[in-house]
């Protein structure tokens, strides 16, 4: 069996969008850094683009913020590495 390249894909957030959402549903980042598991800082570099989201991530997150798959997709940057993924739900 071969060996399938997958390149190297770093998706970029919307950061922006994504505070603006989490403000809308009256949500906190703590909240949400404690749900994924993580801390507070390490979300921030995660939405700064420093740092990767785990694919786990990003669904536990859009569950918290009840995003469409559209949303999702448009919010993570899903697009650009959706067709390496077999299935995100």
């Amino acid at each position: 069996m071969a060996n399938i390249p997958i390149p190297m894909v770093r998706p970029e957030v919307k950061t922006d969008e994504i505070i603006e959402r989490v403000k809308l549903e009256g949500i906190k980042l703590r909240y949400i850094a404690n749900t994924l598991g993580i801390q507070e800082a390490t979300l921030w570099r995660k939405l700064r683009n420093e740092n990767e989201f785990k694919l786990s991530e990003i669904v536990k997150i859009s569950l918290i913020l009840g995003l469409t798959d559209a949303e999702r997709d448009y919010l993570f940057s899903l697009k650009a590495i959706k067709p390496f993924l077999f299935k995100i739900k």
